[in-house]
């Protein structure tokens, strides 16, 4: 499991509702935030995406950095302005992580004898 996330500095809020239009196939989150970009304080957003399917995640960043950066963006962005990051998910609330049920079944025993 992945998470992907890509950042786009200088996003509005109308950057940021179009270009979830663009990943509106995919399970994702936003944070909104603030980003310093050569002596300036501007507005960024994170496109968050956690999944463990390489097209689907490939497709993702595909689907932002050419809508951010190309002719689709009212104000297309320099490159620069998008990064993409990327951290390996050990847990997620969808699949149980084993210490939980090692920790579950341990409490499960004790209660029974």
């Amino acid at each position: 499991m992945m998470q992907t996330t890509v950042t786009i500095g200088s996003a509005s809020n109308s950057n940021i509702n179009d270009l979830a239009k663009q990943v509106s196939g995919h399970d994702f989150s936003i944070r909104p935030g603030i980003g310093y970009w050569r002596g300036e304080v501007e507005d960024s957003v994170d496109f968050v995406l956690v999944d463990s399917g390489d097209i689907r995640i490939e497709a993702f960043i595909r689907a932002l950095v050419e809508w951010a950066t190309g002719v689709h963006s009212l104000s297309p962005m320099s490159e620069e302005a998008v990064l993409v990051t990327q951290h390996e998910v050990k847990v997620t609330m969808r699949h149980k992580p084993d210490w939980l049920d090692s920790l579950r079944d341990h409490y499960q025993y004790r209660s029974e004898q």
